[in-house]
């Protein structure tokens, strides 16, 4: 709790690596705040696109369960859940760099900058993120979609005479959201977690290149903070994912007798 009240005020101690380089603010805060907002902004920004686009998929993919885009969406997302993120990487930066020439290889910022100001140098980042995280997304949310598709409200709604898109939107829409929002939370664990590998490899000068700077240096007390803040992300995260969830459902909501 001290170091949570520490992390609010702005306050994480110094950073001893920092101070013996001659640095005239030693703050932890100070030297990971600007990294911390740079990985916001880019799990933020791949969260965005993330949830529309599994859901779309997913529910297309169930929809048409056995027909030849089920095969499709199934075996693509197999794929590239097998794919590391350096290899992705590599491959979106042989694709859209070396052979188009259409973006940047390395997401390099000036001191103090924030990335969206620079769109550009996001694009590539968030689509390596975006091709794990989705993939599986994709597949648990079709599963999701699926099982209500089969429930008996749906079959009655389509024997009383409704069209199927409104038995899509008001039946099998909502009732899948429920379990699709634990699969957001993870996902955007993942998305918040896994930049390290991502800003690695794209030097991207967020707080998981910060991480690997502060081990190679020995910075125990940096590499604690930022530990920290990981997990209380994932913590809040569960919590506003169970809190949704509650507010979704209404049988959560309901007292026992």
């Amino acid at each position: 709790m001290q170091w949570l009240g520490g992390l609010f005020q702005g306050n994480l101690g110094k950073s001893a690596v920092v101070l013996a380089e001659g640095s005239s603010n030693p703050s932890i805060w100070y030297i990971i705040r600007w990294p911390l907002a740079n990985t916001a902004t880019l799990a933020t920004v791949a969260a965005l696109i993330l949830i529309p686009l599994s859901l779309l998929l997913g529910l297309w993919a169930a929809v048409r369960r056995g027909r030849v885009a089920d095969h499709v969406v199934s075996v693509s997302t197999l794929v590239m859940m097998c794919m590391p993120e350096f290899v992705t990487g590599a491959i979106l930066i042989a694709v859209f760099f070396v052979a188009l020439g259409l973006l940047p290889p390395v997401s390099l910022l000036n001191p103090g900058a924030v990335a969206i100001a620079h769109p550009r140098i996001l694009i590539l980042p968030v689509l390596t993120l975006l091709t794990v995280a989705v993939a599986w997304a994709v597949r648990l949310v079709r599963v999701g979609a699926i099982e209500v598709l089969d429930a008996d409200y749906v079959q009655a709604a389509r024997l009383a005479g409704l069209r199927e898109r409104k038995v899509l939107r008001a039946y099998v829409l909502r009732n899948a959201l429920g379990p699709s929002v634990q699969i957001f939370a993870l996902s955007f664990q993942y998305l918040f977690g896994g930049v390290v590998v991502v800003e690695t490899v794209f030097n991207y000068p967020g707080l998981g290149m910060r991480l690997i700077n502060a081990v190679n240096t020995h910075d125990n007390s940096q590499i604690e903070s930022i530990a920290m803040i990981f997990a209380t992300v994932y913590i809040l995260t569960n919590i506003v994912a169970d809190v949704v969830l509650i507010l979704l459902v209404p049988k959560l909501r309901a007292q026992k007798s």
